[in-house]
């Protein structure tokens, strides 16, 4: 990416580094990707996750910030990927302008709203941002978490792992998503709207739940006529 876009080709040689590496290194049942962007539906983007799938690459991915179907969205759509929508710190779905993707390839939602992030900018700079770019690397930290504490363990398991240990029916508004709440299992923590004994425990906080005040989502796509094939940029989600 150069800043907040890059390059079709750049981003899938970048993807295909990475997965490469993975397996030269062996790395398949400890190492994760997480893709916070996304163009237009491909059938090259299906490939390629297909193929990173078959040779155990689990691939964490952003829903998208157009408040539309993410069905309509790579790799959003891929089905191998773990597909992240964003929350507010409420549990609802972030909608309007820059609002989350939703519909049935929407797997999971995390906290992307008002999220504080290390900067590029400088070694003590941050930046605030919402969008499910920011959702999608807590629940790729979530998959990286879950091998360390419980070993490592093939894609297909962690992301079972991810999905049993997840907080159902608590988002509110997520248009035909799956309704799960990322949660790293911490029985000494409580998610908004389902308190275990009344009270609220955070002082091990999961790094899932929202904890800022809403503001607009600030991250689009680039608008491309029909695939990913066919566009010049692409636009950090």
């Amino acid at each position: 990416m150069d800043g907040d876009s890059g390059s079709a080709s750049d981003v899938f040689a970048g993807f295909d580094w990475t997965v490469n590496d993975i397996v030269a290194k062996g790395r398949q049942n400890t190492a994760v990707i997480n893709v916070s962007l996304g163009s237009s539906a491909s059938t090259t983007w299906d490939a390629a996750i297909t193929a990173a799938w078959k040779k155990g690459v689990l691939v964490v991915t952003s829903a998208g910030n157009e408040d539309s179907p993410a069905i309509n969205s790579s790799p959003a759509r891929s089905p191998e990927v773990i597909c992240v929508g964003n929350v507010e710190i409420t549990n609802k779905r972030h909608s309007g302008g820059g609002g989350s993707n939703y519909g049935a390839v929407v797997d999971i939602f995390a906290a992307g709203t008002n999220i504080v992030s290390a900067s590029n900018l400088g070694d003590t700079e941050t930046r605030t941002l919402t969008g499910t770019s920011m959702a999608s690397p807590h629940v790729a930290g979530l998959v990286s978490y879950l091998r360390g504490l419980e070993g490592p363990s093939t894609a297909a398991d962690v992301k079972a792992r991810v999905y049993a240990l997840a907080t159902p029916n608590v988002v509110t508004d997520p248009m035909g998503s799956v309704n799960l709440l990322a949660f790293n299992g911490n029985s000494r923590v409580t998610t908004a709207g389902s308190p275990s004994n009344g009270t609220e425990d955070t002082s091990e906080g999961t790094g899932i739940q929202s904890k800022g005040v809403v503001s607009p989502g600030n991250g689009t796509a680039v608008p491309c006529n029909s695939t990913v094939e066919a566009r010049s940029s692409w636009k950090l989600w």
